[in-house]
């Protein structure tokens, strides 16, 4: 399916790509599109939707996204038509029907349409950065988010009913948060985790990746995975 490129808006170092389809196959909470390049050899990029309604639907990308060479939205633009297909991935909705959901995440492309449909459903949410607070987070994130940088305190992690990371290597993100209040409790920490996914429907057998049940295949069972 291909969809069209409508606009692609500059937000402090963020990209929201706005683009519009008819007929696209539902995309539940934690699935993915997989953005095919226009050179098949090169391998597909997983962007989150975020559905705006009337066949319209938006992702944040970062400017490496943008502008690596192979990247499917290399010098993406309006008009532009988008090849994707999916969705990938199971759908992933946090236990309970609201509750604290701490998101660890240097940018918003994975992790804030999950926290967004956390925030409808009543629950509180909290972004932490290991650093600081980066430009984006205001022009992005609502009011209702609170903000937090540095090493969290026991309190927050005792907080959280839910952690989502979004770090290159969670497993060593979640150890540094470990003996923090109750962290040590086990279900309790998701990870994103997008190797990548050629076929996207577990095939090709690519895209394995560590659990805390054991190794997945992402396009499958991820790419939202409890550690």
């Amino acid at each position: 399916m291909s969809l069209e490129v409508l606009e692609v808006a500059a937000v402090a170092g963020q990209f929201e790509v706005q683009v519009a389809g008819q007929g696209l196959p539902a995309t539940g909470p934690g699935q993915c599109w997989l953005a095919q390049p226009a050179d098949l050899a090169g391998l597909p990029l997983p962007v989150f939707p975020l559905d705006l309604g009337d066949g319209r639907y938006a992702f944040w990308v970062t400017a490496q996204e943008l502008t690596q060479p192979g990247s499917p939205l290399a010098e993406i633009g309006p008009g532009w038509q988008l090849p994707v297909f999916g969705p990938v991935g199971r759908k992933w909705l946090p236990p309970g029907n609201e509750g604290h959901l701490l998101v660890a995440a240097a940018d918003p492309g994975r992790a804030w349409p999950v926290a967004r449909l956390a925030l409808g459903l009543g629950w509180a949410i909290a972004w932490l950065w290991r650093f600081r607070v980066p430009e984006w987070a205001a022009q992005i994130l609502p009011p209702a988010v609170e903000f937090h940088a540095g090493r969290p305190s026991p309190e927050l992690i005792d907080w959280a009913d839910v952690i989502l990371i979004d770090h290159p290597e969670p497993t060593t993100y979640l150890k540094d948060l470990r003996g923090l209040g109750r962290l040590r409790q086990t279900g309790r920490a998701f990870a994103c985790q997008t190797p990548p996914m050629p076929c996207g429907f577990g095939g090709c057998q690519a895209c394995w990746a560590q659990t805390r049940t054991g190794r997945s295949l992402m396009c499958v069972e991820g790419p939202w995975v409890s550690l």
